[in-house]
């Protein structure tokens, strides 16, 4: 069942739930958009991006349905826009990098609380993954994968994506008052790391 937010407070202090206030507060205003509202926040920084042969392959596949930037690179620079939206709960992801030849990569995604410590978060024609967050009580936030699924007339209908691409993970790193680190990719059982971004922003 979808939990509901208290009015006027972030999207994710539901999802955190009582461990919110111990959230170290970079990782807080990070996530401080709420419901139903016109809320923004931006952060800037730098990705290193790796993929495997296979996701190589698999790019323009991806790409129809939303998933990942263009291209590999390290230290490209990157703007991260998280926004409400006014209608609904959703907790928006609006991923944009610059490649040096002048080409900019986008991936946006949408992120719903689902239960406590979870969260559901789509790509484009109701394509998702469970995410539950954890938190190590010092400095780190981590995301762990809980299935992969399809959202079709209102149902989650869970889906052997794992298979093909891996598991998520996510790590969200406090190193500073405005400052964090964050790497998430995926892992494959059999073939190792199927991607990976990581890099640090700083909230503007």
């Amino acid at each position: 069942m979808i939990i509901s937010n208290e009015k006027n407070q972030p999207t994710f202090k539901a999802v955190f739930s009582d461990i919110w206030d111990d959230v170290p507060p970079v990782i807080r205003k990070r996530y401080a958009c709420r419901p139903f509202s016109d809320d923004k926040i931006t952060v800037k920084g730098k990705l290193d991006i790796t993929y495997s042969p296979l996701i190589r392959f698999l790019l323009p596949l991806l790409k129809m349905f939303g998933a990942l930037m263009p291209y590999e690179g390290k230290g490209i620079p990157a703007t991260i826009h998280f926004h409400s939206e006014a209608d609904s709960n959703a907790f928006c992801f609006d991923r944009k990098i610059h490649y040096e030849d002048g080409k900019e990569g986008r991936f946006q995604s949408k992120m719903y609380p689902y239960k406590e410590r979870q969260v559901l978060e789509y790509i484009r024609f109701g394509v998702g993954l469970k995410l539950k967050y954890e938190y190590d009580g010092q400095d780190t936030v981590h995301l762990k994968h809980n299935g992969y699924f399809w959202k079709v007339f209102g149902v989650l209908i869970p889906m052997p994506f794992g298979l093909l691409f891996g598991s998520a993970y996510g790590q969200e790193v406090a190193i500073g008052e405005h400052e964090f680190k964050m790497k998430a990719g995926a892992k494959h059982f059999l073939f190792g790391k199927m991607f990976e971004y990581k890099g640090e922003f700083e909230l503007q």
